[in-house]
């Protein structure tokens, strides 16, 4: 089912991913598909300072969370490489899983992508269930 929705937001991801501010790396774009559909969008705001950039996918989760969603039933990525796809950085998989293993997209620029579940991803996880305390 995710297939079918995907074609949708990987053709508008290529054609809008200009909209990243890279000073570094590639044209990154994210896309996740809420519950209720809705496509919400980020992309790559990078910074000299290395790690004071954001990347695409933590702009995509920290904009749809603070517009009031937190489900989510997939997730794309979009850069401008030819050769290969871009999977999210380490940072961005453990943020990811906090909104449980959906199926990631990962585009190139001719359309083709390949589909993983996070929990392929990142493996062996670490999430709030952890943090909760056992009894004694």
């Amino acid at each position: 089912p995710y297939e079918t929705h995907y074609s949708n937001f990987s053709n508008r991801s290529l054609r809008i991913r200009c909209l990243a501010f890279g000073l570094i790396s590639r044209s990154v774009l994210f896309f996740s598909l809420s519950f209720c559909f809705c496509l919400l969008l980020g992309c790559s705001v990078e910074n000299a300072c290395f790690y004071l950039g954001l990347c695409a996918e933590r702009t995509a989760i920290n904009k749809a969370v603070s517009e009031g969603y937190q489900k989510f039933k997939a997730i794309a990525i979009s850069s401008d490489l030819e050769d290969r796809v871009i999977p999210p950085c380490g940072a961005c998989r453990q943020v990811i899983r906090e909104f449980g293993d959906m199926p990631v997209f990962m585009t190139k620029v001719d359309g083709s992508y390949t589909m993983m579940k996070l929990e392929e991803l990142l493996p062996l996880s670490w999430g709030a269930e952890y943090l909760k305390k056992q009894p004694l």
